[in-house]
């Protein structure tokens, strides 16, 4: 299963979820956790001059040497030429291993890491973490994927709200002056046994359909003030889930269709 996030993707088991998202596209911070001692840590910055990576790291590490300190643990670590950056790994009162690139995305440097709460081996962890962690950010679209919703938006999209509960996912981004909403639900199938798609789609976005098909509808409206309210709901069976994107805008060209919906 994929997670996206401001332009960065990697695969992840089912069972990894986020438990922190922090920071914008020039500097944020993603954490995923499976339950147990083990974590992902994502850290991005935007690049301003020069890059000296590992100048960059070696400040990280200083800190987590602080860190480790207080539980009166000294930290060790090792550095290394890696083909995109630089590789490293540590031991304290935590152990991980990572990498620091300005390559995976030429605009930003990322930091990425499998640490633990633990003293235990993560170069398997460590491996697929290097081999999936790309840039998703297409010539006009960008992917946005997180707890089985995933959405293609236009460039400039910015999450300004998301909300993660059993069963459903629902995320919320601003473009220019128009807004965007994407929703995930689980269970589709029991959901359709119920409505017919045509039935559920209105009652949730309560905007009629002009459009329909066994698996998707378009949905649309015009409001009193000239801006459309506009979705697309698909019924992904093979996922046994229903997503749907709706969008309010006074953009003609802003319209969401099943493309949107990866």
């Amino acid at each position: 299963m994929a997670f996206a996030w401001e332009g960065l993707a990697l695969d992840v088991n089912k069972d990894w979820a986020p438990t922190t998202i922090s920071g914008r596209r020039d500097a944020g911070y993603v954490k995923l956790g499976d339950g147990s001692h083990r974590a992902i840590q994502i850290r991005w910055q935007e690049i301003r001059g020069a890059v000296d990576l590992e100048s960059r790291l070696r400040t990280y590490l200083k800190k987590l040497d602080g860190d480790s300190r207080k539980r009166k643990i000294a930290l060790s670590y090792e550095l290394e030429a890696a083909e995109n950056g630089i590789a490293y790994r540590y031991q304290g009162a935590f152990s991980g291993r990572g990498f620091a690139s300005s390559e995976i995305d030429p605009r930003r440097v990322v930091f990425a890491e499998v640490s633990s709460t633990r003293s235990e081996r993560l170069s398997n962890q460590h491996r697929k973490l290097l081999s999936t962690l790309r840039c998703c950010t297409h010539e006009n679209s960008e992917t946005w994927s997180v707890l089985g919703l995933t959405v293609n938006l236009p460039l400039g999209s910015v999450p300004t709200k998301r909300e993660f509960v059993s069963g459903k996912t629902r995320v919320i981004w601003r473009l220019d002056k128009s807004g965007i909403e994407a929703q995930r639900w689980g269970l589709a199938a029991q959901l359709l046994a119920k409505h017919t798609l045509t039935e559920w789609a209105e009652s949730v976005t309560r905007l009629p359909v002009v459009s329909v098909t066994e698996d998707h509808a378009i949905l649309e409206s015009r409001t009193w003030h000239g801006a459309r309210q506009m979705a697309v709901v698909r019924y992904q069976e093979d996922r046994n889930q229903l997503t749907l994107v709706q969008v309010s805008s006074r953009r003609e060209s802003l319209r969401p269709d099943v493309a949107w919906i990866g």
